[in-house]
Formats: C-alpha cells, structure tokens, sequence
C-alpha cells in the first residue's frame, strides 16, 4: 500500500476494517458462535488478501504467528489455515473465561489435532525435520526449532 495517497490509505485502512466489522455482525449468536466466529473472521482475511487493490496480504493474523508452534501448519492450508487455529484458539479462551470447559476443551482439541497431524507431515515429508526431532527428542531439554 505503499503507492497509495493519504487519502487512499485511509480508504483501504477503513475497507480492511470493515470486512472484520461485517464478519463479526454476521455471525451467529448463541451455541454456534464459538465455530461461526472464527470461520467468518477467517473469511474475511480471505478476502482481504485478493480484494481491492489486489489485497495486501501482510500483517495479518496468521503471518504474525511465524514462529509460534503453530507454523507448521502453513504447510498444510497456508497462512489462511493458522488464522482460523489462532481465531479457535481465542475462542478457547473465551469458553474457559465463560467457564464452558466441554467447549473450551472441543475447541482447543481442534486446535491440537490439526497442530499434530501436520507436525507428522512434516516429519514424514523431511529428513532434515527427521534429524531434527531425533536430536530434540533425544536431549534432556525440550527445545522448539523452527523448519
């Protein structure tokens, strides 16, 4: 966005927000919220990553967990699919704040479930990933290295 006039930016700025704003009226309320949150906010960074001006896909929800435990999953489904984990991980959050634990624990399972399935991916797909795991697995310490 760096070609665009000051007026122009505040035009995209406000588009960009009001795609997150509608997501988040559209929604549904009551039990479906937890899963209709998530899934309308991570359409709408969908959408902003094409549309208008050919979308600006950076500093988004997903990039910015680059070197969290969940990268890995950009293998898999992309920057798109972190943002949907990190929307269901906040909605998690939100359960157990509300103290909701089977929907907190549903939620965070999800979460969790696909985390693994594509770590064992990506152990499967790379050796180099293979020597890795062995070498933290085989250590005393627990140590996170990224790909």
């Amino acid at each position: 966005m760096w070609f665009l006039p000051a007026p122009g930016y505040i035009v995209a700025v406000a588009a960009y927000s009001g795609y997150l704003g509608l997501a988040a009226a559209i929604a549904p309320g009551g039990r479906w919220r937890r899963l209709a949150l998530p899934a309308a906010l991570t359409i709408a960074e969908a959408i902003r990553f094409v549309f208008p001006f050919g979308g600006v896909p950076l500093a988004s929800l997903g990039i910015s967990q680059a070197f969290s435990p969940l990268s890995q999953t950009a293998r898999l489904g992309g920057v798109i699919l972190i943002t949907w984990l990190t929307f269901m991980a906040g909605s998690a959050l939100s359960a157990a704040w509300e103290r909701s634990w089977r929907q907190a624990i549903a939620l965070l399972l999800s979460v969790r479930t696909t985390d693994r399935s594509t770590s064992a991916m990506r152990t499967a797909a790379s050796p180099v990933a293979i020597s890795r795991e062995r070498a933290i697995s085989g250590s005393a310490a627990r140590v996170w290295l990224p790909p």
